[in-house]
């Protein structure tokens, strides 16, 4: 028997409220661990190439079930905190740290991101793709460039596209996550970063996922879900199954569109807002 009591309550994990929560309040009542593009390997060049380590005191905005902040903690030894308006994800987050953290100092918090007070600075602050899914990306940035200590370091993974996402597939999307997918080119999606020193950029291109490997995900996260969460009503699993199997297959849709940098920026007060270096 498990000594982690999970952190949902039992009257809203039911067919019903799992088909019409919203996708912020699907992904905590299942724990699915949202990750950043490019997912392990990306959290290695932030680490690596953003200088982590275990003096580091990194903060994750946007951390849903706080996956980015936890992986990071327990690989570096660093101190982490994780913020999300989802008061569903950041339960899940708090549960996630203790379970499966393996020690990491990590902590959780529902807050907003453009509402924190700056009376803490953090070495790093991770935001992966989340910039664009803010109502102003320029002021949450600002607002990182105050919570960074100065010579700190923001994270970030954006979603970009290559030629243009058609209106069916975004609509497909919107339906799917609540949101409008990025649908602009790099330079665009940059623009927020503009006053920051671009330390370490790459490029990818993320590939189309099989059938065997998505229901391989979607397999195991439910199958966990049950385990921990003492699910066992056949109908709620299923549901669970295909809502998260139909989340995957949209994001797997937009992939031929998509690409992703990963992205390491340093802040110095001296310098910020302007741009004495050239990019290239």
């Amino acid at each position: 028997m498990s000594t982690f009591a999970y952190p949902i309550e039992p009257d809203l994990i039911t067919v019903e409220h799992l088909n019409e929560c919203s996708y912020t309040d699907f992904v905590g009542i299942i724990n699915q661990w949202n990750v950043p593009p490019g997912s392990y390997d990306t959290l290695s060049r932030w680490q690596v190439f953003g200088g982590v380590g275990s003096e580091s005191r990194v903060l994750e905005i946007a951390s849903t079930t706080g996956f980015s902040s936890r992986e990071i903690a327990r690989s570096t030894g660093c101190t982490a905190e994780g913020i999300d308006i989802s008061e569903m994800s950041i339960r899940l987050a708090q549960y996630n740290g203790e379970r499966y953290g393996d020690g990491a100092r990590v902590e959780y918090r529902c807050e907003d991101g453009l509402e924190l007070s700056d009376d803490r600075t953090y070495t790093h602050i991770v935001i992966g793709a989340a910039a664009k899914f803010f109502p102003d990306p320029v002021k949450l940035v600002l607002k990182c460039t105050e919570l960074l200590e100065d010579g700190g370091k923001l994270l970030a993974s954006p979603f970009y596209v290559e030629g243009q996402i058609p209106e069916e597939l975004i609509e497909r999307a919107r339906g799917v996550f609540g949101i409008t997918v990025t649908n602009e080119p790099y330079a665009e999606v940059f623009q927020p970063y503009a006053g920051l020193d671009v330390l370490y950029e790459e490029h990818f291109a993320p590939r189309q996922e099989t059938d065997a490997e998505l229901a391989h995900y979607c397999d195991s996260t439910i199958q966990r879900f049950s385990r921990d969460a003492g699910v066992t009503d056949a109908d709620v699993l299923d549901a669970a199954r295909a809502r998260l199997l139909d989340i995957k297959r949209v994001a797997n849709d937009l992939r031929p569109y998509q690409r992703w940098a990963t992205l390491v920026l340093g802040y110095r007060e001296s310098q910020y807002p302007h741009r004495y270096v050239e990019l290239f």
